[in-house]
């Protein structure tokens, strides 16, 4: 109503009233934010439960895939030497260097090569005469010789070997069945390729095996020259199963599925040994009659959908099966690249691995969820309280009016007026502090751009100290083909000429000297003929014990070949003259050279070597070995490249070892150089 004065008068509002107004506006406040939390929180939960499961089932199969490409690999990469043994010997027959009708000749070859890998077991060649010589390594590590020939009536001898592969005694002998006759054999003649046989238990030891057979053919008449054949061991697959890290629990099994193996399990990642019985009691079981309950249960998830193991041929996904409640992912996939190996490889892993930290997640979430609600809540009702105490006021003051008060000195209180005025200064602060923290910042940026450029610096350091230690190892080119074509390295040189030296008198003066002033001594020997090899350009291949062995027309052939080795050995004869030993005598050394060809490269996965094989390296090591202390003993092959250039004398034939007698020359020096030889000999120019 209006009064004489003219001010209008309202009657104020009950307090409850204004109660209720006040707790409705505080609940809009709050209620937006409490339900925005609530809403927020439930899908991040769903989500982060949908996304765990996806992640479950991704990382199952990538670990699964993971370990069954890396189990795959190191099988083949296991399995190559075998193969390779019988790629090296399959050279040696089709370029006629060993007789195929008289087998002794090769005992030497297959002696050194039955040592080359410690799970080799054995390396034979059989001609079609059923004549055969075989290399074969004993549990206990010793070296036997086998024969079938004429001389033993086709019986089986089994020799000792000393320490240079020569026959000792005959340690078994008895009757045996035409060798030819072996499933192997007719195997491999049928096939007319390579084929590998059945897994099978070693006669001698608790060992698996598997063996390849080659049939070698005259490129001719396709006439059969001879089978080769070389076995394996695979105990150390189930060693590297058992090393594998497959999740926190995960296993992985090897099966062989051909109709004789009957999924025989061949090696687990569990202890449990591939076969069972003792002595000649002893056979391969079928996988699903394993011990172990997860290969067990995995072996019958597969037969289930694939009874004969016929659909795993093209790869297997990710399969997901129960055992007492849990669940486990599996995968399945035959060998690749092995069509004679007829294995399956199989990875299992339980579902706990991947969702134990899933779980602490979800649970993690959850409580932060439940965190921010109630923070989200306190925080509402603070907002609420400090945005009604204005309009409060306000409220107040308009009932004042309303009631007829029209004097009001309208103030809003002191802690609005502040919050307006402070909210200008809180920009001006935080403009502030920003600036502040965007120059921290960016300081951080640098300092850490830095570190990372010097952490860079220090990598590339590193990998430049990696790159020259390769190389000391490897030559150049084989180090950078190694690189980007891991695996086996071999090539046929047509011409390349060879050096063995060894110190005269080693035997007596390592007995004399403490093992630290020899290595010392030695150190100081071979690192003076190492300069002269870098000084000629030849590539060093090995010391062994005294023995020093370097080749030159390797791995990039080159015309001067023998020319680069004479200057060599004749440049060694002078460094080690200059050479005391512990009683103040001079050093000599006894040098032997051949010329011919060789096979070179990079064998095996792990300690990479390279090495040189063939007849003229032997030829080379028997130069060294039956030579004169002080001299220099070349082949007549050399001698045809050096005649010109160099003094050579004639040393007449001598009698070698695998070779028979052989003519021999000594290397006196240079042409029109004095001959540092004080024996009167022939000179030829």
């Amino acid at each position: 109503m209006t009064d004489s004065s003219g001010v209008v008068s309202v009657s104020p509002q009950p307090k409850s009233s204004t109660a209720a107004r006040r707790l409705r506006l505080r609940s809009l406040i709050i209620l937006p934010f409490l339900a925005q939390m609530l809403a927020v929180s439930g899908a991040i939960g769903y989500l982060s439960y949908r996304n765990g499961q996806r992640t479950v089932e991704t990382l199952a199969e990538q670990l699964t895939e993971e370990i069954s490409q890396r189990i795959d690999e190191n099988l083949r990469a296991y399995l190559a030497p075998t193969q390779q043994i019988d790629r090296i010997n399959a050279i040696w027959v089709k370029q006629q260097q060993l007789s195929l009708n008289d087998l002794t000749s090769w005992e030497p070859l297959l002696w050194e090569q039955v040592q080359t890998n410690p799970d080799i077991n054995f390396i034979k060649i059989t001609n079609p005469a059923g004549q055969q010589r075989t290399g074969e390594k004993l549990a206990n590590g010793d070296l036997r010789i086998n024969v079938i020939d004429t001389q033993t009536n086709y019986d089986f001898h089994s020799y000792k070997t000393d320490d240079q592969g020569n026959l000792k005694e005959l340690d078994v002998s008895f009757p045996t069945p035409d060798t030819r006759e072996g499933a192997w054999y007719k195997d491999a003649v049928m096939a007319g390729q390579p084929v590998w046989s059945s897994v099978f238990i070693s006669f001698l030891e608790d060992t698996l095996l598997v063996a390849s057979a080659t049939p070698i053919y005259s490129p001719d008449n396709q006439e059969l020259l001879a089978v080769l054949n070389s076995a394996i061991r695979l105990n150390s697959v189930g060693d590297f199963l058992n090393d594998l890290e497959i999740g926190e629990t995960g296993q992985a099994f090897l099966i062989e599925r051909r109709e004789q193996g009957k999924g025989s399990l061949l090696a687990t990642s569990t202890d449990e040994i591939p076969f069972r019985g003792s002595g000649d009691e002893r056979e391969l079981f079928p996988a699903i009659e394993s011990q172990d309950s997860v290969t067990r249960a995995a072996v019958e998830e597969l037969l289930q959908d694939n009874p004969d193991w016929g659909r795993l041929d093209q790869g297997s996904s990710v399969r997901k099966f129960q055992i007492e409640g849990r669940w486990y992912y599996l995968q399945a996939h035959p060998l690749q690249n092995e069509p004679s190996l007829d294995w399956l490889i199989g990875v299992v892993v339980p579902e706990a691995d991947f969702t134990i930290q899933i779980r602490r997640n979800t649970q993690n979430t959850i409580l932060l969820s439940l965190g921010a609600v109630a923070l989200t809540t306190l925080a509402g009702l603070l907002i609420a309280r400090w945005l009604s105490q204005p309009l409060e006021q306000l409220t107040h003051a308009s009932q004042a009016i309303a009631s007829g008060e029209l004097q009001q000195d309208i103030q809003l209180s002191p802690l609005a007026a502040q919050e307006v005025s402070q909210l200008a200064v809180s920009f001006g602060i935080m403009s502030d502090q920003l600036q502040d923290s965007f120059a921290t910042l960016e300081q951080r940026v640098v300092d850490r751009t830095q570190e990372l450029n010097q952490a860079n610096l220090s990598l590339q350091q590193e990998q430049a100290k990696a790159e020259e230690l390769l190389l000391n190892i490897l030559p150049g080119a084989i180090a950078t083909q190694l690189k980007e074509s891991p695996g086996t390295i071999a090539e046929l040189f047509e011409e390349v000429t060879i050096l063995f030296a060894d110190i005269v008198g080693f035997t007596p003066l390592s007995n004399r000297m403490a093992p630290l002033e020899l290595v010392e001594f030695l150190n100081s020997i071979f690192s003076s003929f190492d300069a002269l090899a870098d000084r000629h350009g030849l590539e060093k291949i090995k010391t062994i014990g005294d023995a020093y062995m370097v080749a030159a027309g390797l791995p990039k052939p080159r015309q001067d070949h023998a020319q680069a080795i004479a200057d060599m050995a004749l440049d060694m004869q002078a460094a080690i003259a200059h050479i005391r030993d512990d009683q103040g005598q001079p050093c000599q050394v006894r040098i032997g050279i051949n010329t011919g060809i060789a096979v070179a490269g990079v064998i095996g996965t792990r300690k990479f070597i390279y090495d040189l094989w063939g007849d003229a390296v032997n030829v080379a090591a028997r130069m060294e070995s039956h030579g004169e202390p002080g001299h220099i003993q070349v082949t007549h092959q050399t001698y045809l490249h050096l005649k010109e250039q160099y003094q050579l004398a004639e040393r007449g034939r001598i009698q070698i070892k695998g070779k028979g007698e052989l003519q021999t020359y000594w290397l006196l020096g240079r042409a029109g150089c004095e001959s540092p030889l004080t024996a009167p000999v022939v000179v030829h120019s």
